[in-house]
């Protein structure tokens, strides 16, 4: 099941979801917004961060090449990359977007 971007939205305003997936939710969308390229999935957003840092989606990565980034020409990625770092507040820094990704399409689930 691929988490689209317009349900997401939906979950995100509904009264019975839970708060913590709510700001998981609402962390994602921030940061969909703020990258340059429109999305249609969650996965597909991961991939695009993937394929412009380089490597994989663990947060130390994501830390790394955001202090790499030239700001003049890739402000909105930069923008973006601050937002995805808060949803390592609700995870361990050790786990990918993916796995993030994964957990959050199982708690959507139930």
């Amino acid at each position: 099941m691929k988490l689209y971007i317009e349900e997401l939205e939906k979950v995100k305003n509904d009264g019975s979801t839970e708060y913590e997936v709510k700001s998981i939710i609402g962390i994602f969308l921030s940061a969909i917004n703020d990258w340059p390229n429109s999305h249609l999935t969650l996965e597909d957003f991961e991939a695009d961060i993937q394929k412009f840092i380089g490597s994989e989606t663990k947060k130390n990565e994501l830390e790394n090449s955001l202090k790499k980034i030239n700001f003049t020409t890739h402000a909105w990625q930069a923008e973006s990359l601050t937002q995805v770092i808060q949803v390592y507040r609700f995870y361990s820094e050790k786990l990918s977007l993916n796995e993030i990704i994964e957990d959050l399409r199982k708690r959507l689930k139930k």
